[in-house]
């Protein structure tokens, strides 16, 4: 998968959620003036993990439709991780938002070849579709991949509480505490659902609900 995709439990992508007005552009100009410096600081060559940097460029460079330089930073971090799907699957909407459907469907082929040769479940291309699509702030289009991996797989646990997370940053809450609870009966022990279904329970004003469900997170992030 490489060092983003699921394979390596290492996620470096960050929170930002795209809005488009003044303030918002600002701070990700300023944000990629820091990533360029640590970019020239920490060069690739002597730590590979250093194309993290060009991976958050590119998010940031994305998130200000600067579409063209964001796959530039993408093709970056394919050079030193070519298989990692998700990158793959960014760089592909990156195309298509520029309206180039050919490299668009060259990336997205790739990234369905590196799924197969991983992991022959369709639905996680459905997955992988949808969390590179929330990440890059379309929530909407990633419920659709999400219910289309649910639809082949629907005991996923993952897609599930990734369902959630999208219904979340919709403001659906009470939706999502409802995929929180499908993850949850498939897997009691996924602490991260816990920790989020606290948060959207918070959101609603139910306290106590929220507490107990950070609680249970807690106690299963330090269990050894």
């Amino acid at each position: 998968m490489g060092l983003f995709g699921k394979s390596k439990k290492k996620d470096i992508s960050n929170e930002w959620n795209g809005k488009d007005n003044t303030s918002d552009n600002l701070r990700l100009e300023e944000t990629i003036k820091y990533y360029d410096e640590e970019i020239s600081k920490n060069p690739v060559s002597k730590n590979p993990d250093n194309v993290r940097f060009w991976y958050y460029k590119a998010k940031a460079l994305f998130d200000l439709e600067k579409y063209d330089e964001a796959i530039k930073c993408y093709d970056e971090v394919i050079r030193i991780y070519p298989e990692d799907t998700n990158v793959w699957y960014k760089k592909a909407i990156a195309f298509e938002n520029l309206g180039n459907d050919i490299e668009s469907k060259k990336c997205f082929d790739k990234a369905k070849e590196l799924e197969k040769d991983n992991n022959p479940d369709v639905s996680d291309e459905w997955y992988n579709k949808g969390v590179a699509l929330d990440e890059m702030g379309d929530s909407k289009s990633a419920i659709k991949c999400y219910d289309k991996a649910l639809e082949i797989n629907p005991n996923y646990d993952k897609v599930w509480h990734h369902k959630g997370i999208a219904l979340h940053n919709l403001g659906k809450f009470k939706d999502a505490i409802k995929c929180y609870d499908k993850a949850l009966e498939i897997n009691p022990n996924y602490d991260k659902v816990w920790h989020h279904k606290g948060v959207a329970l918070g959101t609603l004003g139910k306290y106590v609900e929220a507490k107990e469900c950070f609680g249970k997170a807690k106690k299963l992030n330090h269990k050894d």
